[in-house]
């Protein structure tokens, strides 16, 4: 991670919606004072006529239950060129200090939901020093045909 990006990236699928469970952040190389970064997360919902990012990765989507369907919705993760069109909001934004883990579970009260087609990112806002930055999101799909 080397730029401002979509961290991850969930296009819910046409017959789904999506509920964001938890992310997971944590880096390995800027781990002594000196190096020390603090760096701005915002998780955002879209919707309405989104164009998904470029530039990243699509990571395996691994279901808890492994008797589960494969999931209807799309990931991407470290896309840096961030995802565009459409309405966005900025639901909850912090600062993470890059030398403890990240870890952000909503409790059901506060979890954020995409309907079917809109998205749900996890946006460094941040340009950083250069890190190996590895990640985990949870999510669960409701509907399907």
């Amino acid at each position: 991670v080397a730029a401002v990006q979509d961290l991850f990236e969930i296009i819910a699928g046409s017959t789904v919606v999506v509920e964001l469970l938890s992310f997971h952040l944590s880096q390995e190389q800027l781990i002594q004072d000196a190096e020390e970064e603090m760096w701005t997360i915002a998780v955002q919902g879209h919707s309405g006529g989104i164009t998904t990012g470029s530039g990243g990765s699509t990571p395996a989507m691994v279901p808890t239950n492994l008797g589960m369907a494969a999931a209807a919705s799309v990931v991407e993760a470290n896309n840096t060129t961030e995802i565009s069109g459409g309405t966005a909001v900025t639901h909850h934004i912090m600062n993470w200090n890059v030398r403890v883990p990240l870890d952000l579970i909503w409790i059901p009260e506060t979890r954020l939901w995409a309907s079917p087609t809109d998205a749900l990112t996890i946006t460094l806002l941040t340009t950083p020093t250069s890190a190996t930055v590895g990640g985990t999101m949870y999510f669960r799909e409701y509907g399907g045909v």
